[in-house]
């Protein structure tokens, strides 16, 4: 491999057929092992509206032009050998009628959806604020879900490549210069777009593996990077974004303008929530910062 190869980020995906929401892959999956769709099994408000994983990137193509890995199965074909490999009663309900199935599996999907402390249903029914502002923002937000399919409205995304281009971040510095050329300016300035400083006073010119100190400037703390971490790879205050006592992201998005970029599309500026590791994970009374050690 080339020089420009290496000391880089790479998204792996595999392709435009694979840019599926959760909608289309609970089709897939569910239609593959003979279960009907999940208008049949799932009502729709069971379901989070945000603050969960799922999204494909610009560069997702870029590392395929590198290394050429991916097989290029058709979509289908790959839920085909998926159902093919599962445990045997995984594919009874492909010879019973889709219906009968569907009648049978639902309530136990529900009980699922109900289970305490980490079920949707169990949120609604207990007003579990904690869980609630987390995926949907307010019970009332919640309550506006259609309680019916006919009634919810299945956002169509365009899958194309181009189309990323309406939807990329401003990384906080010059990114129409050549990497070679980026130099201790472009690095204070992405540090300010972050909401801290870059503490260091000079780099060697395009250096981006040489580890620089850098100051959040939401906790204050102090560490080291390099600039390919912070600039290419979306890092930044391992204090705040690997944290090990609460997430404060309502308010760190607040103080770091390239944090917002990604918080504020689904959550509003007048959120102040914060989710201390000790009220969300016990086990049998014991808090996490007890577990840990």
């Amino acid at each position: 491999m080339g020089a420009d190869f290496w000391n880089h980020f790479y998204n792996i995906g595999s392709g435009k057929e694979y840019r599926i929401s959760n909608y289309e892959f609970e089709h897939l999956l569910l239609g593959t092992l003979g279960l009907a769709g999940p208008e049949k099994l799932f009502d729709p408000n069971w379901f989070i509206l945000k603050n969960f994983h799922g999204q494909f990137y610009a560069d997702g193509d870029k590392l395929e032009e590198y290394l050429h890995f991916r097989e290029n199965l058709p979509i289908q074909d790959y839920f085909n050998r998926l159902a093919d490999h599962v445990e045997f009663y995984f594919k009874i309900p492909r010879y019973l009628p889709k219906n009968l199935v569907a009648a049978c599996a639902k309530p136990f999907m529900k009980k699922i959806a109900s289970t305490k402390d980490f079920g949707t249903l169990d949120w609604v029914a207990t007003k579990n604020q904690t869980r609630l502002s987390a995926y949907y923002g307010t019970y009332e937000d919640w309550a506006k879900i259609p309680t019916k399919w006919e009634d919810l409205e299945i956002i169509k995304f365009n899958k194309d490549s181009s189309d990323a281009e309406n939807y990329k971040l401003d990384h906080g510095y010059d990114e129409s210069k050549p990497e070679s050329e980026l130099d201790i300016e472009d690095m204070k300035q992405a540090a300010k777009f972050r909401g801290g400083e870059c503490l260091s006073t000079s780099m060697k010119k395009g250096d981006m593996a040489t580890k620089l100190k850098w100051k959040c400037g939401y906790c204050g703390a102090e560490f080291e990077a390099s600039p390919a971490l912070i600039l290419l790879g979306g890092h930044w205050c391992p204090e705040c974004f690997i944290p090990q006592k609460k997430w404060d992201y309502d308010n760190i998005a607040k103080t770091n303008p390239f944090f917002a970029q990604v918080w504020y599309p689904n959550h509003t500026k007048d959120e102040c929530n914060v989710y201390n590791f000790d009220d969300l994970f016990q086990v049998n009374g014991v808090k996490w910062d007890d577990i840990k050690h």
